[in-house]
């Protein structure tokens, strides 16, 4: 079997591994069972743990970014 290289983007407020159900569970159980196959796996996350058996980084919402209503286009 070929080696993939996969990137996974997950959530920048909700850490991976969650506690409990949702997009968060599922990307650390996806992540975790392709670098379990074999596959180079980097994750980008909110993160809580180190456990996540693959290449991870912090992702981080910037205050910048965040446009509330009223303040303009």
């Amino acid at each position: 079997m070929e080696t993939l290289r996969v990137a996974i983007i997950s959530s920048a407020v909700l850490p991976t591994p969650p506690y409990g159900y949702g997009t968060e569970i599922a990307t650390y159980w996806l992540a975790r069972e392709l670098a379990r196959m074999g596959h180079q796996v980097t994750l980008y996350a909110a993160l809580r743990e180190s456990r996540l058996h693959c290449e991870a980084h912090p992702l981080h919402l910037r205050p910048s970014h965040i446009r509330l209503r009223g303040q303009g286009a």
